[in-house]
């Protein structure tokens, strides 16, 4: 998946009433995706858990999808902080 496809999904995340837990593992996401999936973790958001480990993300997409989740409700788990 790439940053189009992690904006589309993050789109859908919105609306979402169902989808607890969501995998976008291996993917060549990168900060700019990962703003997008920030956005749309939301407190109310009916995701429980985003794993997106080993994708193209820098220290500042992690960050961003962290402190997002956090405010949420979300548990993140992005790997660690190595770019």
């Amino acid at each position: 998946m790439t940053d189009e496809g992690a904006t589309a999904l993050a789109r859908v995340l919105t609306t979402n009433t169902t989808l607890q837990e969501l995998h976008v593992d291996q993917n060549q996401i990168t900060d700019e995706g990962a703003t997008a999936l920030a956005r749309a973790l939301t407190p109310g958001c009916a995701l429980k858990t985003l794993y997106a480990k080993n994708t193209a993300m820098t220290r500042a997409g992690k960050g961003a999808l962290r402190k997002a989740g956090c405010g949420a409700g979300v548990e993140v788990v992005v790997g660690d902080d190595s770019d």
